[in-house]
């Protein structure tokens, strides 16, 4: 990014990721164009943004112009992921597997780390995941955890068993009660299918996956 920076093909603005949709929202950042995954639309003409919505539902709001890849192979998902098909400006129909991102492996000192982290988690607490190795190591320690809530900016695989053997129910959050949160999710076809058509599963932009007051909320 610094060579294209330097030859004035490029800008960059520090800015914090909740920030992003209302820099698209008031045009302080002006879209031109907005490149886009969607699932296919239904039967209303809507389609979703499926894995991932963090600032691309906002581009796809305020872009002058929309292009699309519709893969049948992208899930469908719940929250605010609609993006109606007559938004579209021009599309290509795909059928083709979404990027699988694999878990990062998880060494002796994440491991010790995760278990320092998950000894201070609470029944009825609200996690917040990042990306890479300590995220999963908590994850694989919070097994003998009870009523978890989700409200996140990510999660990847190992936040899918927690959800199915009932560790994670949502149950005394705040904000969103019973419906895990998240604005996107990185990792396997299982975690893709496991989000396809789940009404439980919540996407939402990022700055409301983000946002520390709206986070404040829930229970710590």
């Amino acid at each position: 990014m610094a060579q294209p920076v330097a030859e004035g093909r490029a800008f960059s603005v520090p800015v914090f990721l909740s920030d992003v949709p209302d820099l698209f929202a008031t045009r302080r950042i002006p879209l031109d164009v907005a490149l886009v995954s969607l699932s296919p639309p239904d039967r209303h003409g809507l389609c979703t943004l499926g894995t991932s919505i963090d600032a691309a539902k906002a581009a796809t709001e305020h872009a002058t112009i929309v292009l699309a890849e519709i893969n049948e192979q992208l899930p469908r998902t719940y929250g605010a992921t609609v993006v109606p098909f007559e938004r579209v400006t021009a599309f290509v129909h795909t059928n083709r597997p979404l990027h699988e991102a694999h878990a990062a492996q998880i060494g002796a000192v994440e491991n010790q780390i995760g278990e320092h982290i998950a000894g201070l988690v609470k029944d009825g607490s609200t996690l917040q995941m990042g990306i890479g190795a300590i995220p999963n190591a908590v994850l694989s320690r919070l097994g003998n955890k009870n009523d978890l809530g989700v409200h996140t900016e990510m999660f990847s695989d190992l936040l899918v068993p927690l959800i199915e053997r009932g560790v994670v129910t949502n149950r005394y959050k705040n904000v969103h009660r019973g419906r895990t949160v998240t604005s996107f999710v990185s990792g396997s076809s299982k975690l893709f299918d496991f989000v396809h058509d789940n009404q439980l599963v919540e996407f939402h932009p990022c700055d409301r996956t983000n946002d520390t007051a709206l986070n404040r909320k829930n229970p710590p």
